[in-house]
């Protein structure tokens, strides 16, 4: 028997066979995925729990206050979207309110309709050049029911007329007002419009430096505590 000849005949067969083999193996088929969260996958239990979530914040309660820099240029991580916050956030400002993504719109209408979180458009009255179109943009969509009322931002003083423009064009609308500085930066007159006051404490170093805070606000800024958020 002549074994060379059929080791050279079967490794001929071999060569022949690998290409329509390694075909078949690297060619790319696509399926249809579907990724389900909690609330596709046990729709009884996610009701049961965003309906405990919502009277939770609906009861008096300390109140939990987030900013959110969304819709940035280039996104990092899910950091950068409403729907990785925790549940437990009462309040979160959008500080990118006039250029929403689509993913920011859906996430808004989740976390509002199901966690019971209220949504704000920030508005930053250091731009002066910008503050009316600011304000314009805010309450027409605070109006149209996209946001849950308006954060006001400013460290140095706000005068009495920006803050009569807002509040005229909101008009009888039922919405959120919170003021990022210390109220002392609002006119004494205009101080009651607002909700709550959150005032920075991370340059903080102990207790009694909040508590300075705290005082400047209460006492010089003549605003009720269950006002402040730090």
């Amino acid at each position: 028997m002549n074994y060379k000849s059929i080791f050279n005949l079967c490794l001929a067969i071999f060569l022949v066979l690998v290409p329509i083999g390694c075909d078949d193996w690297t060619e790319l088929e696509i399926h249809d995925s579907q990724i389900n969260g909690f609330k596709e996958q046990n729709p009884e239990q996610y009701a049961a729990y965003t309906q405990k979530l919502r009277a939770y914040k609906a009861s008096k309660h300390a109140l939990v206050y987030a900013r959110l820099d969304n819709a940035p240029e280039v996104s990092s991580s899910e950091k950068d979207f409403l729907r990785a916050l925790p549940d437990s956030i009462d309040i979160v400002t959008m500080r990118n309110a006039n250029r929403l993504s689509d993913y920011d719109r859906e996430d808004m209408k989740l976390v509002r309709a199901d966690y019971g979180t209220r949504v704000l458009y920030y508005i930053d009255a250091s731009a002066k050049e910008e503050l009316n179109n600011s304000i314009s943009a805010a309450t027409d969509a605070v109006r149209k029911g996209i946001f849950d009322g308006i954060t006001l931002g400013s460290s140095s003083s706000v005068d009495a007329s920006t803050i009569k423009a807002m509040t005229d064009a909101l008009g009888q609308t039922d919405c959120l007002l919170v003021f990022e500085g210390t109220p002392s930066m609002l006119p004494e007159s205009s101080r009651s419009l607002f909700d709550y006051f959150v005032l920075d404490i991370s340059s903080a170093a102990d207790e009694y430096d909040v508590e300075v805070v705290v005082r400047l606000a209460t006492d010089h800024g003549k605003t009720a505590a269950d006002r402040l958020l730090l």
